[in-house]
């Protein structure tokens, strides 16, 4: 109807045409003015949100594609990208929400597996790590298994190894692999879940040299006192292993780097930290101490 009055409104006054079609004059003036604007920027933000998808390789739903384009510059709603995403048929190939489960653990090691992390102020980087092993079944029905570890305030994985077995010579090179990259204090806090390996004397030995402590789960809930590692091992596998279903060892080796080093720390944006990337938020904080250092210098000269 409005592509009506535009062929003959030169010729006829706008509150008549108005009202012989049954607009407003703020409909019309809207519809000429602002809805070319509106298709363009819609197709702006529509083509970065394709890009922002297909580089979270599928696994980014409206809320995190709307923070992301927020990030760019572009001031959307999330139900305005939501709608977008139906109007494309595109979703978040991840559907399914990661459920803690209880730990069958007996009580009478209660007393020895204390939980230390849980009750201590995590405000940097290096004060609590957390360490994991996950079980993954490949196509060609071998097995593998990842150990790695995570810094729990940037939620980094710091170190990670993938091996055709679980024993504790797996999580000690996967935990100097760690030290050797980030060289903490000592006095950071080892936390792990309840695992052989973890409470073995060969893993204690290397905690005590270097200073470290090592703290564990909880009898029960022992993956929500985990959440961190358990979140992550999810996030792999919901949005990397079960989308690309590598046929072998090394095909897993290859994906699991991909993923971690090229998007998970690098790009993807995590909840815990403000919806930025671990790599962005580590780089933020330390200008962050840089800036106080120098500003405790200049407050020592004044």
């Amino acid at each position: 109807m409005f592509l009506n009055i535009k062929e003959i409104d030169k010729h006829t006054s706008i509150n008549r045409l108005a009202k012989v079609f049954g607009y407003s004059r703020s409909s019309y003036y809207h519809y000429k003015y602002y809805r070319r604007k509106d298709n363009t920027r819609k197709a702006e933000i529509v083509k970065s949100m394709i890009k922002i998808y297909n580089n979270s390789y599928g696994t980014y739903g409206s809320p995190r594609i709307t923070l992301a384009l927020r990030r760019e510059g572009y001031m959307v709603a999330r139900r305005t990208i939501h709608n977008y995403m139906k109007e494309l048929n595109i979703q978040s190939i991840v559907h399914k929400k990661f459920r803690y489960k209880k730990t069958n653990f007996k009580d009478y090691a209660y007393l020895r597996l204390k939980n230390i992390a849980k009750d201590t102020d995590v405000n940097d980087v290096n004060v609590v790590w957390t360490q994991d092993v996950t079980y993954i079944k490949l196509s060609d029905g071998t097995n593998a298994y990842l150990a790695s570890v995570i810094d729990y305030y940037s939620r980094k994985v710091i170190a990670y190894e993938l091996s055709r077995s679980m024993t504790t010579d797996l999580i000690l090179r996967v935990l100097d692999s760690a030290y050797k990259e980030r060289k903490p204090k000592k006095g950071i806090i080892l936390h792990s879940d309840k695992g052989a390996q973890y409470r073995s004397d060969k893993y204690k030995d290397f905690a005590m040299r270097h200073g470290a402590v090592c703290s564990y789960t909880r009898i029960v809930f022992s993956c929500a006192d985990n959440a961190g590692q358990e979140s992550f091992h999810a996030s792999l596998k919901k949005e990397c292993l079960y989308q690309f279903k590598p046929q072998s060892f090394d095909d897993t080796k290859k994906i699991i780097f991909r993923y971690i080093d090229g998007f998970y720390n690098a790009r993807r944006l995590h909840s815990a930290i403000g919806y930025k990337a671990p790599d962005e938020f580590e780089k933020e904080l330390k200008i962050s101490k840089r800036l106080k250092k120098l500003k405790g210098e200049e407050d020592i000269e004044n």
